[in-house]
């Protein structure tokens, strides 16, 4: 599994951080419960093009980045960042594994923002060859009345992910929309 997130600058800037972290079944677990979760994780920030318009206000009221942020000056652009990304996948998977992509309401959210570069004209980037599968667990909670957190059963008023977060861990979700922060909750609550 590989958790995913990312944090935009709105709809006219993009991508401005780009988090990973894997995990995969433990073999040796016989109740398929266990997870082994990768040490080294991936995050990287993102340098919009020259020219976007950044959306300040939402900005601030969520990851607090802006196009002077020292992160954002010194970063690279998202063709440069994706190729990090697919080393980093490569590097900590094996070539016969196959891998599904989990993102928090990725389908209108992450993805949008992925197929946007990787399905742009005369574009040369690509998911990595492994992954081959995607799960969305806020849809799987939504759907599932069975589940344990969906609110028939859990009497959450927001599924949004620091609240899951909150009512599994019993403790807040500090740094919340930083996508590396929002990445380990996501697999904390998925495992």
């Amino acid at each position: 599994f590989c958790s995913f997130d990312l944090e935009s600058a709105g709809e006219l800037a993009g991508i401005v951080q780009m988090s990973a972290q894997l995990w995969r079944p433990n073999p040796v677990d016989v109740t398929g419960q266990d997870v082994i979760v990768e040490e080294e994780t991936f995050n990287s920030y993102v340098c919009p093009p020259d020219g976007a318009i950044w959306n300040e206000q939402a900005c601030r009221q969520s990851h607090g980045l802006g196009p002077a942020s020292e992160v954002i000056k010194n970063a690279r652009d998202f063709a440069f960042v994706w190729t990090q990304f697919q080393d980093w996948f490569s590097r900590n998977t094996s070539p016969h594994e196959k891998c599904i992509f989990v993102a928090w309401n990725g389908a209108t959210c992450d993805l949008r923002w992925i197929w946007r570069h990787l399905q742009a004209p005369r574009s040369e980037l690509n998911m990595p060859p492994g992954m081959k599968y995607f799960l969305d667990p806020l849809k799987v909670i939504r759907h599932y009345k069975s589940c344990a957190l969906h609110p028939v059963k859990s009497k959450l008023e927001s599924l949004e992910l620091g609240s899951v977060y909150k009512f599994i861990t019993g403790t807040n979700l500090n740094g919340a929309h930083d996508s590396l922060v929002d990445v380990k909750a996501q697999t904390e609550i998925v495992t």
